[in-house]
C-alpha cells in the first residue's frame, strides 16, 4: 500500500508540475507584449508563483494583479489559456488595443478589472460566455459601439462599471436579467434613448449611475427599497420626481440636476433619513419646498437651484445639523432669509441670488464659523450689512449687490481679511468708503461698489490692493483725487465714471495712456478730471509728470525699433535661406537608411517602411507645426506609433547620426507623464523621422480651434490640460540638468489622449535641431507666430522665460477660444495684446472669456478669471515680470477651486 501510495503522490506532483509549466508558457508570452516601467516579471524563474502580482493555487495560476504598474503593450490573446484563472486585474496602466475576445475562454474567471487604461474598440460579446463572471470593470478608457445585449445573460454580475468611454446606442433592455446586479454605472459616455423598463427587476440594486449621457424620457419605477446612490444628472430626462423614493430610508445620494424634470418636490423628503446630497438644480421644478427637508439631519449638500420654485424657505432647515451647502439661487422664492439658517454651524455655501427675497440679511451669520460663499445678490434685501459680518474668517466670497441696502459700509469689512470678491454694487449705500477696505489683501476677482450714493475721497489705501483684478467705484458722489495706484499691478478693469472726482488721471501703475473711446468713457462725467486721454492739465497739475511723457516717448521708440529689427531680421533670414539651398544636382542614389529602436520589446513589431508608407497617407496626419508633422503608423504587428516627420531635414542630421543617437537615448530616459519621449528614429536622405509609444488622440489646438468638439472642452478638463502642459514644462525647466528650453511651446504641441493625457511634444527639437547648432537646421526662426516672446527680436535666443510667454499664449486660447493670431483683433493686434487691451477698450475681464465655459458655473467662472491673472503675468512684455515655470503651476493649481464631493 505504501509502495501505490508513493506512486500517487508522484502522479499527482507530476501532474501538478504539467499545469504550471503550461501556465509558465502562457506568461512568459503575456509579458513579451506588457512591459512596465516599475515592474517586471523575473522569467527566468520557473515558479510563476513567485512573480510579482501572480497568485496560485499549487495548481495552477488563479489571480493576476498588476494595477497601476505604469505597464504599456496590448493584452495578448494568449491570456486566454489560463482555464483555472479567477480574478485579472490591469488597471491604471497604459495598455492600448482591443479587448481579446478569447478571454471568454477563461471560465473560471470572476473578476476581470482593465479600468484607466488606454483599450479600444468594441466590448467583445464574448464576454457573456464567462459564467462565473461576478465583477467586470471597463471605465476609463476610449471603448466604442453600442453595449452588447448578451452581456444580460452574465447571471452572477454584482458589478458592472462602463464609466467614461466612447459608448454609443441604447441601453440594453437585456440589463434587466442582471437579478443580482448591486452596481451599474454607465457615466460619461453618448448613449442615448430611455432607461429601459427593465429596471425594475434589478431588486438589489444599490449604485445607479448614468450622468453626463443623451438619455431622455421617464423614469421607470425602480426599485427604490435597495437604491442607496442614485447620479443621472446632465440628461434630458422628463417627469415628476418619484414620490416613493424614500420608500425604505436607505437612499444617501440622489442627483437629477441639468435635466428636465417637472412637478413638485416629494412631500415625503423628510423620510429619506440617510440622504446626504440632494441635487435637483436646473430642472423646471415648480411648487414650495417641503418643510420636511429640516428633518435630514444627515444632509451635506442642498441644490435646487435654477428651477420655478416658490414661497417661502421653510423655517426649520436648522434641523438639518450637518448642511454645508444650500443653493436656492435663480427660483422665484418669496419672503425672508429665515433667521435660524445662523445656527447652521456646519454651513460652508449659502445661495440665494436671483430671487425675491426682503427684509434684512439675518443677524448672526458670524456664528457660521466656515462660510466662505454668501450670494445674496440680486433680491430686494434692505437695511445694512451685520457688523460682524465678518466674524467669519473663512468668507471667500460675498456678493450683495443688486439689492435695497443702505447705511454705511462698515469698517469692520476690512476683518474679512480672505475676501477675493466683494460685490456691493446697486445698492443705497451713503457715508464714505471706509479706508479699511485696503486691509483686504487678498481681494483679487473684483471690488465693486458701483450705483450706490458714496461721497467723500478714494482711500489712499486701495490703491495697495496688488492682487486685484477689476476695480468699478462708478456711478457715485465720490470726490478728490484718484489716488496712486502704482501698486495695482494686476489691475486690468477699472471705472471712476459718473462721480465728482478732481485732478489729474494717474499715470502709474496698469492704468496707461489710451485714446480710445471706450478708455475715456472709464473716467466719464467727472467734470474736474484732466491729462491722459482727457483734456490737458494746468500747469500747475503737469508738474512732475515730465518722466511720465518721456516714457511714452521711449515706448513709442521701442516699437518703431522693434518693427525695423524685424524687417532686417527677415531680410537676413530669406539670404541665409537661399545661401543654404543652391541650386545642385540631385543623386539619384539613395542615401543608407540609419534607424534604431531603444525600446527592446518594440524592436520587433517596429517595422521602418510601414512608417516610411504611413508618412505618405494623408488620412493618417494627426497634426503639424512650425518644425515638424505627426502621423499615425500601424505597424504589421497591430502596434500603433506616432511617427513625427521633420521639416526641411539636412543632410547634416545623417552625417551626425551616432552624435544623434546618443542624444536622443539620453531623451529616452527622461521619464515624465507629461512628456513625449521618442523610442526610436528614422534618418535617409532629407528625412528625419521620430517614433513614439504614446499616441496622441488630438493636439490642443486643433481640439480648441478646429474640432467640431471645441464646445465640449469644459473648463474643468481645459484647466486639466494647462496643469498637465504647465507639469511637462516645469519638468524640462527645473528637473533636467542643464535644464531643456523648448524651442517652440505652442498649442499644436501639446497632445491630448483619450482621456486627456497631456503631453508635450518636440523636447527634442532644443538638443537636435537648434538654429546654433550643426547637426542640423529647421529654420532660422525659432517658435510659431503668436508664441514668439517680443524679446526675441532683439536676442535671437529662446530661453526659460520665453517658453513661460509662449505658455501664457496657450492660456489665453484656453480661457478666450481665441487663436493666437485673429484678423478679427484688428490690425498688428494678436492674441496677448487683445487680452491686455481689454481694460483700455472698456471690456470687463468676463468679456474676453470664452462665454460658452464660463457660463458652465460659478466655480468655473472664478477659476478663469483667476487663471486669466497668470496668463497676463506670464506674457508680461518684459521677461523678468514673468514667473518661473515652477511658480506658474503652483499658481494653477492654486487657482483651482476646492469642488464639492458628489
Amino acid at each position: 500500500m505504501a509502495f501505490v501510495g508513493g506512486w500517487v503522490v508522484l502522479l499527482c506532483l507530476s501532474s501538478i508540475t504539467t499545469v504550471l509549466s503550461t501556465d509558465l508558457e502562457i506568461l512568459k508570452r503575456l509579458s513579451e507584449d506588457l512591459k512596465g516601467e516599475r515592474s517586471s516579471w523575473n522569467t527566468s524563474d520557473v515558479n510563476p508563483c513567485n512573480w510579482q502580482g501572480v497568485q496560485c493555487n499549487g495548481v495552477s495560476v488563479i489571480n493576476i494583479t498588476l494595477s497601476g504598474m505604469h505597464l504599456k503593450g496590448i493584452l495578448s490573446p494568449t491570456i486566454g489559456q489560463l482555464q483555472s484563472l479567477n480574478m485579472l486585474d490591469l488597471s491604471k496602466n497604459g495598455l492600448f488595443g482591443e479587448i481579446p475576445s478569447n478571454l471568454s475562454s477563461c471560465k473560471s474567471l470572476s473578476k476581470l478589472i482593465l479600468s484607466e487604461n488606454r483599450l479600444s474598440g468594441l466590448i467583445p460579446k464574448d464576454l457573456s460566455k464567462l459564467s462565473s463572471l461576478q465583477w467586470l470593470d471597463l471605465s476609463g478608457n476610449a471603448i466604442n459601439g453600442s453595449i452588447p445585449e448578451a452581456l444580460g445573460s452574465l447571471a452572477r454580475l454584482v458589478h458592472l462599471d462602463l464609466t467614461y468611454n466612447e459608448l454609443t446606442g441604447t441601453i440594453p433592455d437585456s440589463f434587466g436579467n442582471l437579478s443580482v446586479l448591486e452596481f451599474l454605472s454607465l457615466s460619461q459616455n453618448s448613449l442615448e434613448g430611455n432607461i429601459p423598463q427593465a429596471f425594475t427587476n434589478l431588486t438589489l440594486l444599490q449604485t445607479l449611475s448614468a450622468y453626463q449621457n443623451n438619455l431622455f424620457g421617464l423614469l421607470p419605477p425602480l426599485n427604490w427599497t435597495s437604491l442607496q446612490w442614485v447620479n443621472l444628472a446632465s440628461n434630458n430626462l422628463s417627469g415628476t420626481i418619484p414620490t416613493d423614493i424614500c420608500s425604505s430610508g436607505a437612499l444617501q445620494v440622489l442627483i437629477l440636476s441639468n435635466n428636465a424634470f417637472n412637478g413638485t418636490l416629494p412631500e415625503n423628503l423628510g423620510a429619506c433619513g440617510a440622504l446626504t446630497n440632494f441635487r435637483v438644480g436646473h430642472n423646471v421644478l415648480t411648487g414650495e419646498i417641503p418643510a420636511t427637508l429640516g428633518k435630514l439631519e444627515s444632509l451635506i449638500y442642498l441644490d435646487a437651484s435654477q428651477n420655478h420654485l416658490t414661497g417661502p424657505v421653510p423655517t426649520g432647515l436648522s434641523g438639518c445639523k450637518s448642511l454645508a451647502l444650500l443653493n436656492l439661487a435663480s427660483n422665484t422664492l418669496v419672503g425672508t432669509i429665515p433667521e435660524d439658517l445662523v445656527n447652521v454651524s456646519t454651513l460652508q455655501e449659502l445661495h440665494l441670488a436671483n430671487n425675491d427675497f426682503r427684509g434684512i440679511i439675518p443677524h448672526g451669520l458670524s456664528q457660521c464659523k466656515l462660510l466662505n460663499v454668501l450670494d445674496l445678490s440680486k433680491n430686494k434685501l434692505e437695511g445694512g450689512i451685520p457688523l460682524d459680518l465678518c466674524n467669519s474668517s473663512k468668507l471667500v466670497y460675498l456678493r450683495l449687490q443688486e439689492n435695497m441696502l443702505s447705511g454705511h459700509i462698515p469698517t469692520s469689512i476690512g476683518d474679512c481679511r480672505q475676501l477675493l470678491e466683494l460685490q456691493l454694487g446697486d445698492n443705497s449705500f451713503d457715508g464714505t468708503i471706509p479706508s479699511t477696505i485696503g486691509s483686504l489683501i487678498n481681494l483679487q476677482v473684483s471690488l465693486n461698489l458701483s450705483i450706490n450714493h458714496l461721497t467723500g475721497s478714494i482711500p489712499n489705501s486701495i490703491g495697495t490692493l496688488s492682487k486685484l483684478v477689476s476695480l468699478d467705484l462708478s456711478h457715485n458722489g465720490l470726490s478728490g483725487q484718484i489716488p496712486s495706484l502704482v501698486d495695482m499691478v494686476s489691475l486690468v478693469s477699472w471705472d471712476f465714471s459718473y462721480n465728482l472726482l478732481t485732478g489729474p488721471i494717474p499715470q502709474v501703475g496698469s492704468i496707461l495712456n489710451s485714446s480710445s473711446s471706450d478708455y475715456v468713457s472709464s473716467y466719464a462725467h467727472n467734470s474736474d478730471l484732466c491729462g491722459g486721454p482727457l483734456p490737458s492739465c494746468n500747469a500747475d497739475e503737469l508738474k512732475g509728470q515730465s518722466k511720465v511723457l518721456s516714457f511714452g516717448q521711449v515706448a513709442a521708440i521701442s516699437v518703431a525699433s522693434i518693427i525695423i529689427a524685424l524687417l532686417i531680421f527677415s531680410c537676413i533670414t530669406l539670404a541665409v535661406w537661399y545661401k543654404r539651398h543652391p541650386s545642385v544636382s540631385i543623386d539619384p542614389t539613395p542615401s543608407p537608411m540609419v534607424s534604431q529602436v531603444f525600446v527592446p520589446h518594440f524592436s520587433q513589431a517596429v517595422n521602418f517602411e510601414s512608417v516610411k508608407e504611413a508618412l505618405q497617407t494623408k488620412g493618417y496626419l494627426i497634426s503639424s507645426n512650425h518644425f515638424s508633422t505627426m502621423y499615425k503608423a500601424i505597424m504589421p504587428s497591430g502596434l500603433i506609433l506616432a511617427a513625427k516627420k521633420f521639416h526641411s531635414a539636412e543632410k547634416g542630421l545623417v552625417l551626425h547620426y551616432k552624435k544623434l543617437a546618443f542624444d536622443l537615448d539620453k531623451l529616452w530616459r527622461l521619464s515624465h507623464e507629461n512628456v513625449m519621449q521618442p523610442i526610436g528614429y528614422l534618418m535617409q536622405d532629407n528625412l528625419a523621422v521620430l517614433l513614439y509609444d504614446f499616441v496622441p488622440v488630438c493636439s490642443l489646438g486643433q481640439r480648441l480651434h478646429k474640432s467640431p468638439e471645441r464646445t465640449s472642452l469644459s473648463w474643468s478638463m481645459r484647466h486639466q490640460v494647462a496643469i498637465g502642459a504647465a507639469q511637462g514644462l516645469v519638468f524640462l525647466h527645473h528637473a533636467c540638468h542643464p535644464p531643456m528650453v523648448h524651442m517652440d511651446v505652442n498649442s499644436d504641441n501639446i497632445f491630448l489622449g483619450h482621456h486627456f493625457e497631456v503631453k508635450v511634444g518636440d523636447i527634442e527639437v532644443a538638443k537636435l535641431l537648434d538654429p546654433t547648432k550643426n547637426t542640423g537646421s529647421v529654420s532660422a526662426v525659432a517658435g510659431s507666430f503668436g508664441y514668439i516672446a517680443p524679446e526675441y527680436a532683439f536676442t535671437m535666443q529662446v530661453t526659460l522665460q520665453s517658453n513661460v510667454y509662449s505658455f501664457g499664449v496657450i492660456l489665453l486660447e484656453l480661457l478666450t477660444g481665441r487663436l493666437p493670431v485673429d484678423e478679427g483683433f484688428g490690425d498688428g493686434v494678436d492674441l496677448v495684446r487683445w487680452a491686455h487691451g481689454a481694460s483700455a477698450r472698456g471690456d470687463t475681464p468676463e468679456q474676453i472669456l470664452d462665454s460658452r465655459i464660463s457660463t458652465e458655473s460659478f466655480v468655473a467662472r472664478q477659476e478663469m478669471l483667476a487663471i486669466l491673472k497668470i496668463a497676463l503675468l506670464c506674457t508680461d512684455a518684459s521677461p523678468t515680470q514673468r514667473p518661473r515655470m515652477k511658480k506658474a503651476l503652483e499658481l494653477l493649481v492654486e487657482a483651482k477651486t476646492p469642488a464639492i464631493a458628489s
